[in-house]
């Protein structure tokens, strides 16, 4: 398993084509303070660290939402804009209506565990997300969040990286896709890993790139997400 990391990045073999092969906790320099108090420190240009809350309830999650459809149509080129309605711009909001509590007890049932709170209050601010900074399409909505090994994908990379049996990096990544929710797809994947949940229920969450064969783990849902806005450039 995996463990947290702090504010370091391991590299290991390459795997399973000779490159190397990075296990964090982030695509930044960032520096967790830990599982109950979710805030996210980056180093900014002079040298400060400013902090960021991250969205932990359903209110909390829409006005982050706001602002960040509101940063990703501001940033996104012309032809990611044009996926969007006209409502959609005008309103800033790339998401759909909250997800019914029923709706993710359904979810939660059909495959067999307890969402995270975060990715609950996430889910019940808005049924999934489009608009998304990296290399992810969107984010599911409940009726397609699924096991990673039981969808196309998944069981290829499982295949792929099990040939490499014995390396231990490989052996890591074959592990979490077995075990985790895929969440969210493009051409990276999200992932939630129910295997390591903390005391405050919470799962580690792990963006995985294909193409440079990276997996990136965070410590929450939230700081996955949060990475992604940091892609989008700023203001």
């Amino acid at each position: 398993m995996l463990g947290e990391q702090d504010a370091e990045t391991i590299v290991r073999p390459a795997c399973p084509d000779g490159r190397s092969v990075n296990v964090a906790d982030g695509v930044t320099d960032r520096r967790i303070s830990g599982r109950g108090e979710q805030v996210l420190s980056v180093h900014g240009e002079d040298g400060a660290v400013p902090h960021t809350s991250l969205p932990t309830t359903p209110e909390q999650w829409r006005g982050y939402l706001s602002e960040y459809g509101e940063l990703y149509l501001r940033t996104a080129g012309e032809c990611d804009r044009d996926r969007f309605t006209g409502e959609q711009v005008a309103m800033c909001w790339l998401g759909f209506e909250p997800a019914a509590e029923q709706a993710v007890l359904t979810a939660e049932r059909r495959l067999g565990v307890r969402f995270p709170p975060g990715f609950r209050a996430f889910l019940l601010a808005s049924d999934g997300w489009s608009g998304v900074g990296g290399c992810i399409d969107e984010l599911f909505p409940c009726e397609n969040i699924a096991w990673f090994r039981d969808t196309f994908d998944g069981m290829g990379f499982i295949d792929l990286y099990a040939e490499k049996q014995g390396r231990e990096s490989c052996d890591e990544y074959v592990a979490v896709f077995r075990h985790s929710l895929v969440i969210a797809s493009g051409e990276d994947h999200w992932l939630l890993a129910p295997t390591a949940a903390g005391p405050d229920d919470e799962w580690p969450a792990y963006g995985f790139r294909p193409e440079c064969g990276e997996l990136n783990e965070f410590s929450t849902f939230a700081e996955l997400f949060h990475a992604s806005r940091e892609t989008l450039g700023d203001e």
